[in-house]
Parts: structure tokens; C-alpha cells; sequence
């Protein structure tokens, strides 16, 4: 069965540096809350509060979304932008966690999620069997499968809905990229769309990477070229590619496949200038008018695993993906983000996920 991707990660466009502190403190106690994170979503940049429940955030950008997060404590966000309040005081709610009864058969089957849940957020690629859950019991699983009603008999007893909530940040080890992930985790969900006969993907959170610390050059030197690996034939890659409209020069041709009524002829495949349908609005693009257009994304990289710049050749090797607008308009951002979920992927794209994501501050010269 063919999945789409839909990764939503909530992040905001960014533009200049700005530092803030702040306070927080239960809102019902009105306690100090020391060991909460505050961290710019999207981004390595962020702090723990003190047991003064002080911090302080410096050097990053805004517009941004800051977001405060603790075990226990609902998560809290905050959009920043260039009316920057410099001395926040945050009042943190307490989470309510609700202990309800685990039949025997949900018990057997939660390994079975738990392993389905790796595959489908982290990823089946080396990037994604190699990232490690540290908090795995902190997941909550809500499962609905077809039944004799269902529009294909051949989905009879499959998913219909896998949704996965969570009662805590969930704690990321990425031992081949070299960071620790926090991810607040807004939702997790993979629902049958029986428009396109496939799985949707969605994976909607706020995250902050920690990098680890660089004891040898030897290990610095390895997360460098996994990050670099990771990074090309990413969305990310591919967004940022598509705002610069460099998507030739980083080794993607974009292509449209043209249905044609009569059965007798064979399909057209036509080169698609992507970048021409941009319509810029600061550090964002806004894609118009290609909703439900048949779109195809060829990727070529040499034996290095680099973009091949096709205004030269077209030698090396290649990747196919599908890329799909969901939406009459749809918006990417410099960094490469995406606002919403109305752009999703298939293919060698859709396959890197969280196992293999990247800081929005992450750039191949860093």
C-alpha cells in the first residue's frame, strides 16, 4: 500500500537575532519550575530554566515560535515576533493525566505498535532504525481497523486509523547524526484517504536538537557527512531548492505527467518548471494553481551522494518521488519549512523522516 507524507513540523520563518529572559512558575502553586526547556522550535537554540525557574535565550532569530516544555507540565508556546517582549513571565499548567484500564489485548499488541510506530515516524531507512525512543512507555496507541463495510473488501481487517498521543516530550537519541531530539509531539496519525487509495502520514510537533558534544574530530568529521547525506533529496533540501529556484543546479527535474482521454495513446511526460508558479511574500513563497496536478520529482546525485547540477549533464544516479499540492495555494519558507500540510510527498523523499530531520538552522556550510 503507497503512503503519503505529510510532515507538518510547526515552525516559523526567521529574520533576526534577538535575546530574551523570563520566569516560570506553576500556575496554580505559583512555584518556581526549574529543569524546563525553552528552545526556539525548529532549531538547536535553547536553555533550561534554573531552580529559580530563570533563563535566558539568546542569539536567535524572529519571527519564531518559542516554546516552553516540561515532564510535567502541558507544553506551552509563544510567537515572537518583532514586538519582543524581553522579561516573560510564563505560568506553566500542570498536565492531567488520565490512567484508564489496558485490556489483554491491547498489552499483547503494544509491541506491535510500538514497532509500528518506529517505522512509520522514524523511518525504515538507516537513518530511522538507528534513532532510539528513550521514553517508549510514555506512548499512547488508538487503533480502528476496516470492517465488512469498508469500500475494498481487500482492506477488510486492515488500519484504518493509527493515532499515537503522547504524555511527555518524547526523548530522541540520533547517534548518527549526532543530536539528541526533544519533540512535543502535537499529534501522530496514519488514516486511510480513500480519495487517492492511499495512507496519509501526518506527524504535526514542535522539536529542539541538542547537539552532542564534539570529543573527537574523528566523530565531528562522521556527523557532518551522515548530516550531509541526510540532508540532500530531503524535503527540506527540496524546499529550500524550489525558494531559491535552484532546483536544476541541486539536482532535481521536476516533471508532468499528462492524462490523455483516448486510451490508445501513451502517457506525456513533460519537464515542469516548478519555480515559475513562486509568488513571494518576504521569506516566504507562496505555490499557486497546481492542486491535484500529476507532479514527479527525479533526483541525481553522484557516487558521493551530491545533487548533480542538471544545467551541465545528466550523468549519475537517480531517485524518483511524487510531490503533491493538496491545496489551491500553498507556502514554503526560505528555510526550507512548510506552514501546513497542504505539501506531501512520495517516494525516495517521503522515505526520510524524523529519523533523518534537521535543525531549520542546519546548513551543509555549517
Amino acid at each position: 500500500m503507497k503512503k503519503l507524507f505529510i510532515y507538518f513540523l510547526l515552525c516559523p520563518v526567521q529574520l533576526f537575532c534577538q535575546n530574551i529572559k523570563g520566569t516560570i512558575t506553576d500556575s496554580k502553586t505559583k512555584l518556581p519550575v526549574e529543569f524546563a526547556t525553552v528552545y526556539i522550535d525548529g532549531t538547536t537554540k535553547g536553555t533550561i530554566s534554573d531552580k529559580n525557574g530563570n533563563f535566558t535565550l539568546d542569539k536567535f532569530v524572529i519571527p519564531c515560535r518559542m516554546v516552553v516544555s516540561h515532564i510535567s507540565y502541558n507544553p506551552i508556546i509563544f510567537p515572537i515576533d518583532d514586538t519582543l517582549n524581553l522579561n516573560w513571565v510564563i505560568k506553566l499548567n500542570p498536565r492531567v493525566i488520565e490512567l484508564r484500564q489496558v485490556s489483554v489485548k491491547e498489552q499483547n499488541l503494544r509491541k506491535e505498535n510500538i514497532k509500528h510506530f518506529y517505522d512509520e515516524f522514524f523511518g525504515t531507512d538507516v537513518w530511522g532504525r538507528n534513532a532510539k525512543l528513550e521514553n517508549e512507555d510514555d506512548l499512547i496507541f488508538k487503533t480502528e481497523y476496516f470492517d465488512e463495510n469498508a469500500p475494498d473488501t481487500e482492506l477488510i481487517g486492515k488500519q484504518k486509523s493509527f493515532v499515537v498521543e503522547s504524555v511527555a516530550p518524547l526523548k530522541i537519541d540520533l547517534p548518527l547524526l549526532g543530536y539528541n531530539l526533544q519533540f512535543d509531539l502535537v499529534a501522530f496519525s496514519k488514516i486511510y484517504n480513500s480519495g487517492f487509495k492511499e495512507y496519509e502520514i501526518h506527524i504535526l510537533g514542535y522539536y529542539f536538537f541538542k547537539p552532542y558534544e564534539r570529543n573527537s574530530r574523528i566523530k565531528a568529521n562522521k556527523y557532518k557527512r551522515n548530516r550531509l547525506d541526510a540532508y540532500y533529496n530531503s524535503p527540506q533540501h527540496f524546499c529550500r531548492s524550489l525558494y531559491n529556484k535552484q532546483l536544476r543546479k541541486n539536482g532535481y527535474l521536476v516533471f508532468e505527467v499528462l492524462k490523455i482521454d483516448d486510451p490508445k495513446v501513451p502517457l506525456i511526460k513533460k519537464e515542469f518548471k516548478l519555480d515559475s508558479c513562486l509568488i513571494y511574500n518576504g521569506d516566504e513563497a507562496i505555490v499557486a494553481g497546481l492542486k491535484d496536478r500529476n507532479l514527479f520529482v527525479n533526483y541525481y546525485y553522484n557516487h558521493r551522494g551530491f545533487p548533480i547540477n542538471l544545467k551541465n549533464r545528466y550523468e549519475g544516479s537517480r531517485k524518483k518521488s511524487v510531490i503533491y499540492f493538496l491545496n489551491e495555494e500553498c507556502v514554503i519558507r526560505k528555510d526550507g519549512s512548510r506552514s501546513d500540510k497542504s505539501i506531501t510527498f512520495g517516494g525516495s523523499v517521503a522515505l526520510k523522516r524524523v529519523g533523518a530531520e534537521l535543525p531549520n538552522d542546519y546548513y551543509p556550510d555549517n
